[in-house]
C-alpha cells in the first residue's frame, strides 16, 4: 500500500471532482471510477465556498496486485486514514469523498480521497 499527496490544491471544486468521477477518463472503460464513501456534490460545493488560495486536499491510497483488499479491508484503510488525518476532530468538522479508481484492466486499485481545506463548524483553514 502507497499513499501519495498530489501536489494541487488550488482553484474550484468542479475540476477535482471530474477528474476524480468522469468515467470517459482514459483507461476507465473497463471499470468506472465510484464513490464509495461521502458526498462528491457536496465536496465540490465546499470547495468552491473557500475563497482562500488552497482550497482542497487530494490524495490516493494505492494498493498493489497482490494486495487485492476486499471491501471491508478497504473501508479499514479509510477508516484509519481518517482517524489520523482527523485526529481530535468529530466527523461533523470535516468532509472526505473517497473514489474508488482501477488503473487499466487488471490493474492496482486505488482510493482516491479530496477533502475541502476547510473545518467546517468554525470555516477556518484546515491543513
Amino acid at each position: 500500500m502507497l499513499i501519495k499527496f498530489t501536489g494541487g490544491g488550488r482553484g474550484g471544486g468542479g475540476t477535482i471532482a471530474a477528474y476524480l468521477t468522469a468515467p470517459d477518463r482514459a483507461g476507465r472503460d473497463h471499470a468506472p471510477p465510484e464513490v464509495v464513501r461521502g458526498d462528491i456534490d457536496r465536496t465540490r460545493d465546499l470547495i468552491d465556498s473557500i475563497t482562500r488560495e488552497w482550497s482542497y486536499t487530494h490524495g490516493v491510497v494505492s494498493f498493489a496486485l497482490e494486495d487485492a483488499p476486499t471491501g471491508d479491508q478497504q473501508r479499514q484503510v479509510m477508516d484509519q486514514f481518517e482517524a489520523l488525518a482527523f485526529a481530535g476532530l468529530d466527523p461533523e468538522q470535516y468532509d472526505i469523498t473517497w473514489v474508488r479508481q482501477q488503473q487499466n484492466e487488471g490493474g492496482r486499485g486505488e482510493l482516491h480521497f479530496v477533502t475541502p481545506r476547510m473545518e467546517l463548524t468554525s470555516g477556518r483553514a484546515l491543513n
